[in-house]
């Protein structure tokens, strides 16, 4: 019994398969998509049918339904992967080199080497940093999933917890990584004055309308 090599038309993953396998069953590996099986007749007698009929088992929906929806996130980050002109991996090694010198940096120039307006104005310049690669967060959100964007861009630092529990993105990782540990509490003081002054306005227009 031969086997057919079939090369994946989505990631290139080449996959051998048996020359009797039904082709609306074959499946990559890797990213799960249907594979192209050519025509072929085979070169060896057909295996014999099983002798006895495998009961047949209660199908747990529940589970096919996960199943599913793990496929279907891959499919999608995998495709997210290759529309990223920068799709860096890093080591976890040089991940952790990279985040303890820049933190490092970042907190000796935050802390000690500027004062007064210097350390002001690099102070908001971090926080336009930190407001850009939210909006980038977000973005990257609702290519994955609308309502996960939608809580990324309404919800205060739920984009934190998107980046680091479902994004795959290592250098949106690491460079909010790097800002949060310097710029973090000036950041979660800016986002607390800005609920304030708007509870403050909305509380000012209730009050003149009545």
């Amino acid at each position: 019994m031969a086997d057919i090599v079939v090369t994946c038309t989505e990631c290139g993953t080449k996959t051998a398969i048996s020359e009797y396998v039904d082709p609306t069953l074959a499946a990559c590996h890797i990213c799960g998509r249907k594979l192209e099986v050519p025509h072929m007749e085979p070169t060896g007698p057909r295996p014999p049918p099983p002798k006895s009929k495998p009961v047949a088992q209660p199908l747990d929906m529940g589970s096919m339904t996960v199943s599913r929806a793990t496929s279907d996130r891959r499919l999608r980050a995998h495709a997210r992967t290759r529309r990223r002109l920068i799709s860096w991996s890093p080591s976890v090694l040089s991940t952790w080199l990279i985040f303890v010198i820049g933190t490092a940096v970042l907190c000796l120039l935050r802390f000690v080497l500027l004062k007064g307006s210097d350390r002001d104005v690099f102070i908001n310049g971090a926080l336009i940093c930190m407001a850009v690669l939210h909006l980038t967060v977000v973005v990257d959100a609702f290519s994955d999933n609308i309502m996960t964007g939608l809580l990324c861009l309404f919800i205060p630092f739920y984009s934190i917890f998107y980046l680091y529990s479902q994004c795959d993105s290592y250098v949106l990782r690491l460079a909010v990584g790097v800002l949060l540990a310097p710029f973090g509490w000036d950041g979660v003081a800016r986002v607390y004055g800005l609920i304030n002054g708007l509870l403050e306005m909305l509380r000012n227009s209730a009050m003149f309308d009545s």
